[in-house]
C-alpha cells in the first residue's frame, strides 16, 4: 500500500530547485551564452553555505543550548543539498533550443519532416499536427537542412490523408510561415504531400486506433438492432475523448459546458482515466496472479496504452507515476505518493524537456500537488463533520483548484469556482461512463447485441452528464484580468486551510487533563 506523507523530504526539495531554475531563471539563461558557468557559480555559492551549515551541525549540543538544533541543521543541509542538486538540474532542460532553418524565415515556403503526433480535425474540415523539420525549401526549389518541432494547420481535404498515414509518416507541405511577435512560430499549409509511410510500428498503432475510432463513430441504428450502433443520444463522441484523447466527434456545445462548469479537466486524459485502466487491471489480475506479477504486467499494459493513446503530458505523468509505483511494489523505492509525484516530475521534465512548457504539464502536477498538500488535510479537517464520500471528493477538487487557480486565470482570465461542486457529480459518473465504454467496445468484437444494450444505457448516462454540466454551466465565472492577486488569495487560502488543519488535528490528538 502507498503512503501519503506530505512532510518536507528531499525529493520534494530537488523538485522545488529544479521547477524554480527551469521556470524563473530564463532571463538569467539569456545573458550567459552557455549554462556551465552558471553552474560552477551556484554550486560555488551553494558549496559555501552547505559548508557553514555542515559546521553548524557538529556544534555539540552543551554548547548550543538545545539538542535540537544539530538536528535541524542535519536536515537543513540534506534539503538545502538536494535543492542545489534540483537547482542545477533544471538549467539543463530549461535550455530548449529554438528552430534552425538553416536558411532566412521569410524565404521559406516549403518544409519536409515527421508527424510527432496524431492529426487533430477541425470542424471546418482542416487539420493540425505537429512536425518534426528535416529539411526547408524556398521558391525556386533550393532546399536545405534544418531542425525543430513547429506546428502545422492543414487545409481542407487534408485530414483523411493525415489520418490514414498518422503519427510517423514524412511528408513535404508548402505554404507560409507565421510568427506573432514573442509566440512560438507556426505554419498555414496549402498543399500536403505523403513522402513515406511510417514504421511498422506506427502502422500498427495507426490500425488499431482506426478499428477503434470505427466501432465508436455514429451510424444510423440498423433494423437488428445490431451492437455495432450506438443508440439513443450519440454518447460515442464523448467515448472517444474518455479513451483516446480524440474529441473530433466530440459535440462542441457539450465540451463548451465541461470547459464553463469546470469539469474539462475530465476530457483531458490524465490521471483520473489512468486510474480507471489501472483499477480494472488490479480487479483482474490481482488476484490470480499477486500483487507483484500484476504490478508488472499492469505496467505492461499501462505502456502499450499509453502509446496507443498518445504521449500527452498530463497522461505520461501518470503513466511514469504507476511505473514508479510498480517499482515501489517491488521494494526498490519508497511507497509514498509524494515522493512519486516529484519523482516522476523530475523524470519526464529531463527526459521531455519541451512538455515542461504545455499548460497540461503544469496543471496536471499541480492539481495533483493540490490534492496531496492541500486536500488531505482538508479531508482530515472535515472528516466527521461530514459523510467520507463528500468529504473526499469537495477536498480533492478545492486543492487542486486553489492549486491551480492563478495558472488558470493567467491563461484564459476566468475562474470556475462551480467546478469544485459540480466535479463532485460529473467525475463519478464520467468514471461509470468510460468503463461502460470500454465494456461497450470489447463487446462490440464478439457480442454486438450485448453491446446494443449497454449502448442504450451510455446514451442515457450521457444524457445525464450533458444536462448537469449544462445546469452547471449556467454559474457565472469569475472574470481576472490580473493573475497576481489570484496568486496572493490561493498562496493565503492553502496558509489558512493548513493551520486550521494543523489546529484541529492539535486538539484530536490532546489528551484531556485528568480531574
Amino acid at each position: 500500500m502507498v503512503k501519503h506523507n506530505r512532510s518536507i523530504n528531499p525529493l520534494l526539495c530537488a523538485a522545488l530547485g529544479i521547477a524554480v531554475s527551469y521556470y524563473g531563471f530564463e532571463p538569467l539563461r539569456a545573458l550567459v551564452q552557455g549554462w556551465a558557468f552558471v553552474l560552477l557559480a551556484l554550486f560555488f555559492m551553494l558549496f559555501t553555505a552547505l559548508s557553514c551549515l555542515r559546521v553548524m551541525a557538529q556544534i555539540p549540543p552543551a554548547l548550543s543550548g538545545n539538542a535540537v538544533y544539530p538536528y535541524l541543521f542535519r536536515k537543513a543541509h540534506l534539503y538545502l543539498t538536494a535543492f542545489s542538486a534540483g537547482l542545477a538540474l533544471g538549467f539543463v532542460p530549461g535550455r530548449i533550443q529554438p528552430i534552425q532553418w538553416g536558411m532566412n524565415e521569410e524565404r521559406i515556403e516549403g518544409l519536409y519532416g515527421t508527424i510527432l503526433d496524431d492529426p487533430r480535425g477541425f470542424e471546418d474540415g482542416r487539420g493540425m499536427a505537429r512536425l518534426e523539420i528535416t529539411r526547408s525549401a524556398v521558391r525556386g526549389g533550393a532546399i536545405t537542412s534544418a531542425r525543430g518541432n513547429i506546428l502545422v494547420f492543414f487545409p481542407q481535404g487534408s485530414l483523411s490523408g493525415l489520418k490514414e498515414f498518422g503519427r510517423g509518416a514524412r511528408i513535404y507541405t508548402e505554404g507560409v510561415l507565421l510568427r506573432d511577435r514573442g509566440r512560438e512560430p507556426v505554419f498555414s499549409s496549402r498543399s500536403l504531400h505523403i513522402l513515406k509511410a511510417a514504421p511498422p510500428l506506427e502502422q500498427l498503432r495507426t490500425g488499431v486506433r482506426a478499428a477503434v475510432i470505427e466501432k465508436l463513430s455514429p451510424r444510423p441504428a440498423g433494423a437488428d438492432g445490431s451492437g455495432k450502433l450506438p443508440h439513443g443520444k450519440d454518447w460515442t463522441g464523448l467515448a472517444l475523448a474518455l479513451i483516446l484523447g480524440v474529441r473530433d466527434n466530440l459535440d462542441a456545445a457539450v465540451g463548451n459546458s465541461f470547459r464553463d462548469a469546470g469539469c474539462s479537466h475530465v476530457l483531458a486524459l490524465s490521471g483520473m482515466h489512468l486510474a480507471i485502466i489501472s483499477s480494472l487491471i488490479a480487479f483482474f489480475l490481482k488476484k490470480p496472479l499477486g500483487v507483484k506479477a500484476a504490478s508488472l504486467l499492469g505496467a505492461l499494459l499501462i505502456i502499450c496504452y499509453v502509446f496507443l493513446a498518445g504521449v500527452q503530458p498530463s497522461l505520461l505523468r501518470s503513466a511514469i507515476m504507476y511505473l514508479l509505483g510498480t517499482l515501489a511494489v517491488w521494494g526498490f523505492i519508497k511507497k509514498d505518493v509524494s515522493c512519486l509525484l516529484c519523482l516522476s516530475f523530475i523524470v519526464q521534465l529531463v527526459s521531455q524537456p519541451e512538455s515542461g512548457r504545455t499548460l497540461s504539464f503544469i496543471l496536471s502536477y499541480l492539481a495533483l500537488a493540490g490534492i496531496l498538500y492541500l486536500g488531505e488535510p482538508v479531508n482530515d479537517l472535515l472528516g466527521g463533520r461530514l459523510p467520507r464520500v463528500l468529504s473526499g471528493g469537495i477536498s480533492a477538487s478545492l486543492g487542486a483548484f486553489i492549486a491551480t487557480a492563478s495558472v488558470v486565470s493567467l491563461f484564459f482570465g476566468t475562474l470556475r469556482p462551480i467546478g469544485i461542486t459540480a466535479g463532485l457529480a460529473v467525475v463519478p459518473l464520467a468514471t461509470v461512463f468510460m468503463i461502460g465504454s470500454l465494456a461497450y467496445l470489447a463487446l462490440s468484437f464478439c457480442m454486438p447485441y450485448l453491446a446494443g444494450i449497454l449502448g442504450r444505457g451510455l446514451s442515457l448516462l450521457y444524457t445525464i452528464m450533458e444536462h448537469l454540466t449544462g445546469l452547471a454551466s449556467r454559474a457565472p465565472g469569475l472574470e481576472v484580468p490580473d493573475a497576481v492577486p489570484v496568486l496572493l488569495v490561493s498562496l493565503a487560502a492553502a496558509a489558512l486551510l493548513l493551520f486550521f488543519a494543523y489546529r484541529d488535528r492539535e486538539k484530536r490528538y490532546t489528551l484531556a487533563p485528568f480531574r
